[in-house]
């Protein structure tokens, strides 16, 4: 989907290099030099890649809901499945079945049920910690004036692409 006409030339800042440092997750480089060499005028060019920008932005926006109804459409034919199976399970009660298209067989297997997780001894219980920074936090203390080891404010001009 194209919202803006955009200069080719704009679109040729990123390319597959074997020579060059690739971004790992996808496989482009982004080449500066490339857009600093065009031959536009600083207004067209700026245009062009802002526009761009919200196109791109716009395109990630629409994978993003893609994604999400995806994952919810994969969890439904998860449970989907799991309920099916259990069905079966019930129905055909261990027998195995050779069919036309499919195949019905049956595995032994042993789990651990808990009963009573307050129970269970403490030699047999793991424990689990995740510490994370209070960013937030270390914000509000810093803008008070307080020192915070390891912190620091950094001002930073955003892009604003309307």
């Amino acid at each position: 989907m194209q919202l803006y006409r955009i200069a080719n030339g704009i679109k040729n800042c990123f390319k597959v290099d074997e020579n060059a440092v690739v971004n790992g997750e996808t496989g482009e480089v982004f080449d500066a030099d490339y857009l600093d060499q065009l031959k536009m005028k600083k207004e067209a060019k700026v245009d062009n890649i802002a526009c761009w920008i919200k196109e791109l932005e716009a395109e990630a926006e629409a994978l993003k809901k893609q994604e999400e109804g995806f994952a919810v459409r994969r969890k439904r034919a998860e449970r989907r499945a799991a309920s099916l199976k259990d069905y079966l399970t019930f129905w055909v009660g261990g027998e195995n079945l050779k069919l036309k298209r499919s195949e019905v067989r049956w595995r032994k297997s042993t789990s651990v049920t808990i009963m009573d997780e307050n129970v269970i001894p403490a030699a047999f219980k793991k424990q689990k910690i995740t510490e994370v920074v209070d960013k937030a936090g270390i914000k509000d203390a810093l803008k008070k004036g307080e020192t915070v080891d390891g912190a620091t404010l950094t001002e930073k001009q955003n892009i604003q692409i309307k």
